[in-house]
């Protein structure tokens, strides 16, 4: 089983065949072992262990079929590869052995007293930031729905907006991870800080940061953030007098909800009056904010996009998602 469970610390950005592309740029974030970018504790199991669950249910061989006759298919076609595709995944069986090892990776990396977690969906066709289509499940607690919501992830790799997107690149094969990571933010903020490329060579990255209340690692369709511009320039003195704030109407929240179970444990509630009259980062938070993506453009050498949280009350913020942008 040690090909299909891999630790974060046992993972680079050059393993994105194994792991995926955005577990192999969250595990390279974690091991750099930053103080100003803390990356919460996880796994992944690995497209060799979505392999094997393939194999262990004999369906490899239909999905491939499926997938090949998805790059010639109109949109009615794919919808029925879509459910065809998931029929197969969900009617499988869950070898045993793999389920005893995720419990016991869970058990030696987290808090077994009811530790929830993330668990996300990750591709080596997943490039370029591109989401094509696959699920995130959040506050995941108990082996029952964290098995399922498992499935949920490898299901929707098969996803009509997924299968389009591989289709059109003319992309046949199958390669899937999931990441099993603690949450983080659980009663605080999330969003996202992009780098822009500078408008002339040599010049300074502009930083835009969005964010809304409440869960989620992306933000919530239609619902309008608080947004801060920093150019870099303001860096080095960490000068809070040129950000542009753009105060966002912030209607909705993702929040838990403690009295469902499954994949169904988060649910959108209207914000609080007070919440959105105010926003959500103070200047200096901002200013941290964008340290951490000038610091992670620096090294990655391109423009990139972290998603992070912060919980209430304390004062860093987890960085639970990375997209490298190409060069």
């Amino acid at each position: 089983m040690k090909r299909y469970l891999k630790k974060f610390s046992e993972i680079s950005a050059a393993d994105t065949a194994l792991a995926g592309v955005k577990a192999a740029f969250m595990a390279d974030l974690y091991n750099l072992d930053d103080p100003d970018m803390k990356v919460p504790e996880g796994f992944v199991l690995t497209s060799e262990g979505f392999d094997y669950f393939l194999e262990y249910n004999a369906i490899e061989g239909t999905l491939l079929s499926l997938t090949e006759k998805a790059v010639h298919a109109n949109f009615e076609s794919i919808e029925e590869i879509s459910k065809s595709a998931k029929k197969l995944l969900f009617n499988a069986r869950f070898p045993v052995k793999l389920e005893i090892a995720i419990n016991r990776m869970c058990e030696s990396l987290f808090d077994t007293g009811g530790q929830p977690l993330a668990v996300r969906s990750s591709s080596y066709y997943q490039r370029n930031g591109e989401p094509c289509g696959m699920e995130s499940y959040l506050n995941i607690s108990g082996n029952v729905a964290l098995i399922y919501a498992i499935k949920c992830c490898f299901a929707s790799y098969f996803n009509t907006e997924a299968i389009t997107c591989r289709a059109k690149k003319g992309i046949t094969g199958i390669n899937l991870s999931v990441i099993l990571q603690k949450m983080a933010g659980i009663h605080g903020i999330s969003g996202t800080a992009r780098s822009l490329p500078p408008l002339v060579p040599e010049g300074h990255r502009t930083i835009s940061i969005k964010g809304n209340n409440g869960l989620g690692s992306n933000l919530l369709e239609g619902v309008s953030p608080d947004e801060f511009i920093v150019n870099s320039s303001l860096l080095r003195n960490s000068s809070t007098s040129g950000i542009v704030k753009i105060q966002g109407k912030k209607t909705q929240m993702l929040v838990t909800n403690d009295n469902a179970s499954g994949i169904n444990s988060v649910t959108l509630k209207l914000t609080p009056g007070e919440l959105r009259e105010r926003f959500i980062l103070e200047d200096e938070e901002a200013i941290t904010l964008a340290k951490a993506v000038v610091k992670t453009a620096s090294y990655y050498n391109s423009d990139v996009c972290l998603e992070w949280a912060k919980e209430a009350g304390e004062s860093f913020f987890n960085i639970v998602g990375l997209q490298v942008m190409p060069a």
